[in-house]
């Protein structure tokens, strides 16, 4: 089973090199790109491709980012070029966790393929009592809200839905919404 992660960048350099070591034990292949990043964004990537991850790199530098068409584009190309099974998009700042004891990708294998999984999002909250001088994220922040309010998801895309024509990734990687849906709210 393929699955591979899409995302969007733009000056991510505190955390890019954590999120991109971690999905690779998980996630077969990342397309991430980058939105005009002026920090050091695109050296810490060109670094991580350099020691021949599985990383797949692009620029963009429209004035503003259409999110939603990028990864979508990503998400075809994943499936089609790749031969993903999965896709997941998600930001930078964003970790897939298991609640259960066990490994991130064991539970995908239990997912059916007729539809969208959506996955509930947790917020982790930085505090003061957090270690300052731990660089990993993840082990730094590890407090987060006792309920969610309201309850956000993130979604993970099975080849057979990718196949169905229309389809296209909600900003923020929230949704995956038939084109319909779009034109019904221009209308609006």
């Amino acid at each position: 089973m393929r699955i591979v992660t899409v995302t969007t960048i733009r000056n991510e350099s505190d955390i890019i090199e954590t999120f991109v070591r971690y999905h690779l034990q998980i996630v077969d292949r990342m397309f991430i790109i980058n939105h005009r990043s002026c920090d050091s964004s695109s050296d810490i990537l060109n670094k991580l491709k350099k020691e021949n991850l599985p990383l797949e790199l692009g620029e963009e530098n429209s004035l503003d980012l259409q999110q939603g068409a990028i990864l979508t584009r990503l998400a075809r190309k994943a499936f089609e070029e790749y031969g993903a099974d999965w896709v997941i998009p998600l930001d930078a700042d964003e970790f897939l966790s298991s609640a259960q004891n066990g490994f991130v990708r064991d539970w995908v294998n239990d997912f059916p393929q007729d539809r969208i999984i959506k996955i509930p999002w947790r917020t982790y909250v930085p505090l003061s009592t957090d270690t300052c001088h731990e660089n990993d994220v993840l082990k730094r922040i590890r407090s987060r809200r006792s309920k969610e309010c309201p309850q956000y998801y993130k979604i993970m895309i099975p080849r057979p839905i990718s196949l169905k024509k229309g389809g296209m990734i909600d900003a923020g990687n929230h949704r995956y919404v038939k084109k319909r849906y779009f034109k019904k709210k221009l209308k609006e």
